[in-house]
């Protein structure tokens, strides 16, 4: 039997959450055990690879660099540089639920900001064999 993997759900959606706490579900029927690891304020994908996890599997991740303000977007932008910098370090599955955030101001900004967590990402996890294909249609994916 296979030691017991930590498994960090990044940004953790919350307890109501119906999506995460599926994949949580899941990834305890698989014999691991699930971590939510919650955004923060300051360098959250960092300290989400700093947290103890085994693997890093990540939803939504237009927060990491978005925010309401100009000033705030640029830090965010920067903490997020840093984070994929840390992301080389541990593996990662990146869950693909849409092309990119249904409020997008710019579709084409969301996809480049995406491609670098696929780039790094060592799974993607979609809903379908015709999402999958949707999905590569529009992100470079790794065989």
């Amino acid at each position: 039997m296979s030691e017991q993997k930590k498994i960090g759900l990044f940004p953790f959606g919350g307890n109501e959450n119906p999506y995460t706490n599926m994949i949580a579900h899941a990834i305890k029927l698989g014999g691991n055990r699930a971590i939510p690891l919650h955004d923060t304020k300051f360098f959250p994908i960092r300290r989400a690879c700093a947290s103890g996890v085994d693997l890093i599997h990540m939803f939504w991740p237009s927060n990491f660099y978005h925010s309401s303000t100009c000033l705030g977007t640029i830090i965010k932008r920067i903490m997020f540089a840093d984070g994929l910098r840390c992301l080389r370090k541990i593996p990662l599955i990146y869950s693909a639920d849409n092309l990119y955030p249904h409020d997008a101001e710019s579709s084409d900004f969301e996809i480049k900001q995406i491609q670098k967590i696929v780039n790094l990402a060592d799974g993607i996890v979609v809903a379908s064999n015709k999402a999958r294909e949707i999905f590569s249609e529009v992100y470079q994916v790794k065989p």
